[in-house]
């Protein structure tokens, strides 16, 4: 049972990746650009760092939970829990991306700050 986690968990692994993948993030908060009105999305110069840094924990996570697995395999311990510790932590790196990538934009941060903006009155007839 704890392999089969290990090899679902590369597909999630690979999944969460191309979550935060740069040309992801940057559909992403486009998306929440035009969701929140902001106005035209600018791409910030520091995305490709954030995306890069998270495909390296996604893999980084993964590798380091199979190591711990292995080694509580060969010394005849119970090892499951470890793909959903893994599992948990690869949802907070995708969460910890995406937020820093939205936060990278100082319109998003003022919209959070200031909240919505009032809609405008609509003349009544």
């Amino acid at each position: 049972m704890g392999v089969g986690l290990f090899v679902l968990g590369i597909f999630g692994t690979i999944i969460h990746m191309s979550s935060v993948t740069e040309q992801s993030l940057v559909t992403q908060v486009a998306l929440l650009y035009h969701q929140l009105d902001l106005g035209a999305y600018v791409r910030p110069a520091d995305l490709d760092l954030v995306a890069t840094a998270g495909v390296i924990a996604h893999v980084v996570n993964y590798a380091v939970w199979l190591y711990v697995a292995v080694r509580r395999w060969n010394s005849g311990k119970r090892a499951m829990w470890c793909a959903a510790v893994g599992a948990v932590i690869a949802v907070a790196i995708t969460l910890a991306v995406v937020t820093a990538a939205m936060f990278a934009h100082p319109e998003v941060i003022d919209w959070f700050a200031n909240g919505a903006p009032a809609p405008s009155p609509t003349p009544t007839q």
